[in-house]
């Protein structure tokens, strides 16, 4: 016996209802998605003067959903993820709507939120943050060997057998130390310490592991710190007083190796670094 199902006509039937059903369920998609309203992101503050190293507390949450849903918040610096942009050390505190930032590089930087909705709905906004270094860096200035191989390794080890970020803290401005690898100097708080790369590099070019540098002027608590952490890669430190100024002019004549003085920018440092005056 046929159905009315198996008739054309019953086909027909089933093939408008299923039509209707889908249409009817296309159009319920439509309307959700329509009445999702987006949230509305909000950061404060907003517009910011900042000298190098003061910590900066950013807030999202003045953030707003109209539906009432829950919201989930993504920090970026300079359009880079947090800790991925040297820029800036960037963390968020215990609410995700916090973000805390301690800049180090000059010049003017966006920090964003874009905050997203249970739905999928986005929106985001930044905030302008200039930084200047009225101070000055401190810096460790090294000459060794004429031999730019072991200068290289050198500068090499005591860039990786110290944690230069925890040195920052301790002197209250910006650390540059300099990279032979860059060929420039880099901000000390964006290595990441590594003993094994230090004592290879003390290792492979046979470089002396032991230096006197000059510290008049630095705290009790920042010599111990860098002769502490450079002994663990197995480089000796000694520490002599010879001050700021003196410093170059001091390892020329040979009284030590180096020293920590103050300089005016990044690329000022990285020409004294390597001999050139201009």
């Amino acid at each position: 016996m046929t159905s009315f199902a198996d008739t054309a006509a019953g086909k027909i039937l089933i093939g408008v209802v299923v039509a209707i059903i889908g249409s009817l369920f296309g159009a319920f998609l439509t309307w959700v998605t329509i009445s999702n309203q987006p949230p509305a992101a909000e950061i404060v503050p907003n517009i910011l003067n900042a000298e190098a190293l003061a910590v900066v507390n950013f807030s999202a949450k003045g953030s707003i959903d109209p539906d009432g849903e829950a919201l989930t918040y993504d920090w970026s610096l300079n359009a880079l993820p947090f800790g991925s942009n040297p820029a800036a050390r960037c963390s968020l505190a215990s609410d995700p709507a916090i973000a805390n930032c301690q800049f180090v590089m000059p010049g003017t930087h966006a920090v964003t939120v874009t905050v997203e909705d249970e739905s999928g709905s986005q929106a985001a906004k930044s905030a302008t943050i200039t930084v200047s270094v009225p101070s000055g860096y401190f810096s460790l200035f090294i000459q060794v060997s004429d031999d730019e191989t072991v200068q290289s390794a050198a500068e090499r080890a005591l860039l990786y057998a110290v944690d230069w970020g925890a040195v920052q803290t301790t002197v209250g401005r910006p650390v540059l130390i300099f990279d032979p690898d860059l060929g420039s100097s880099v901000y000390g708080s964006t290595v990441e310490r590594d003993i094994e790369r230090a004592r290879r590099a003390i290792a492979d070019k046979e470089v002396r592991d032991n230096f006197k540098i000059g510290g008049l002027g630095l705290r009790q608590e920042t010599k111990d710190l860098i002769a502490i952490q450079a002994a663990e890669a197995g480089i000796s430190i000694t520490f002599f007083d010879l001050g700021f100024g003196e410093i170059v002019t001091g390892v020329e004549r040979g009284v030590g190796d180096g020293g920590f003085l103050l300089s005016d920018s990044p690329a000022a440092f990285s020409r004294l670094q390597r001999g050139k005056t201009q």
